[in-house]
């Protein structure tokens, strides 16, 4: 009996369906690994906003800084639109000092970082207290 050389048509479809669905797991992966990394920089976007937006905060006297309803403003940065907003809340905290001493007023400053077309939920928050 001759023997012929080569594949039959059932194991090339067999071998073809194999490698299909080993493209389709990696494609899978592949779109995982992005929207994770995608969020991944956002999320530090956000934060570095909320930072470098606190630290300007804090360096403003009080009265600059806003009221105590947030208005959001909007800033991009690599090509994500970002909002932010300040809130400023007087506290008046009574520390034990000396009969007489007034009592000492401190300032929670809040600033908050949100994608642009997210739900502020989503967003990172920093906290901050400040005395006048």
């Amino acid at each position: 009996m001759k023997r012929d050389k080569g594949f039959s048509l059932i194991e090339v479809i067999i071998s073809i369906m194999i490698l299909a669905i080993g493209i389709m797991a990696l494609i899978g992966a592949y779109s995982t690994y992005v929207k994770s990394d995608t969020y991944a920089k956002i999320k530090t976007l956000e934060f570095n906003i909320a930072r470098a937006k606190l630290e300007e905060a804090l360096a403003m006297p009080i009265s600059e800084i806003g009221p105590i309803e947030p208005e959001e403003e909007e800033t991009t940065i690599n090509s994500f639109k970002f909002k932010y907003s300040y809130v400023v809340i007087p506290r008046a905290t009574q520390i034990s000092q000396p009969a007489g001493s007034k009592s000492i007023i401190y300032y929670k400053i809040k600033v908050r970082v949100h994608k642009a077309n997210d739900n502020k939920e989503k967003g990172v928050e920093l906290i901050a207290y400040r005395e006048e």
